[in-house]
Order: C-alpha cells, then sequence, then structure tokens
C-alpha cells in the first residue's frame, strides 16, 4: 500500500470556507486553524528554502497544500486564518487569544485532572 495522497485544499477557501469548517466541532476550531496555519507555513518554508530535503521532509510529514489552480500555486498561510475571520466563522480575537502563551499553557489540563499538560 502506498503512502497516502497529500491533502490540498485551498480552492475555494475565500469563498467557501464556512461550509469546509462546518464539519469540525466549533468548540475547538480557532485553535485548529491556527494549528493548520503553522502547520502550512513550516511546509511552505521547506520547500522554499531546503529545497533539497523537501522531497523527503514531506514524505515523512504529509502535510496539506494551501493552493489554488492545479496544486502549483501556493496560497499566503495567512488566508487560512482571513477566510474564516471575514465570513464570521471566528473572530481575530479568538485568534489572537489562542496565541497568548499564558492561554496556551494554564488553560490546557489534563481531563482527569487539574495540572497543566504544558511542556516546562
Amino acid at each position: 500500500m502506498g503512502p497516502s495522497p497529500v491533502p490540498y485544499f485551498g480552492h475555494g477557501w475565500p469563498r467557501n470556507c464556512r461550509e469546509q469548517l462546518a464539519r469540525l466541532p466549533s468548540g475547538n476550531l480557532a485553535r485548529f486553524l491556527i494549528s493548520l496555519y503553522f502547520t502550512v507555513l513550516v511546509d511552505q518554508a521547506m520547500h522554499a528554502h531546503f529545497r533539497e530535503q523537501y522531497p523527503r521532509f514531506e514524505s515523512l510529514t504529509r502535510y496539506p497544500k494551501f493552493c489554488h489552480g492545479l496544486s502549483q500555486f501556493q496560497h499566503n498561510p495567512r488566508g487560512i486564518l482571513l477566510g474564516p475571520v471575514e465570513q464570521g466563522v471566528i473572530t481575530s480575537q479568538e485568534c489572537s487569544i489562542c496565541c497568548r502563551p499564558e492561554w496556551s499553557c494554564s488553560s490546557l489540563t489534563s481531563p482527569s485532572s487539574s495540572t497543566s499538560t504544558c511542556p516546562r
């Protein structure tokens, strides 16, 4: 069995991200989008700056591609966050709260305890 295909998205993201995101639980939507943003950003940075090592990186990570056209034109990853904010799916405040270090560590607790799961 060969490797799974790399997921491509972004073709209609500015217009239809609301429909695509409706399948996800809304409680963690901002965290999901922030994670997706950084995943795509890392993938694009590796492709741009470490092209020789990129095929190995891509085979290990299988990160999604945020693109348009025939997968050859990469979108700016900021669109992953801008589209949902512009369509009212999330607010810019929700995104900024997710990026605060104190929110990331002090708010993450184990389901069975009240201790932080943030690595120190």
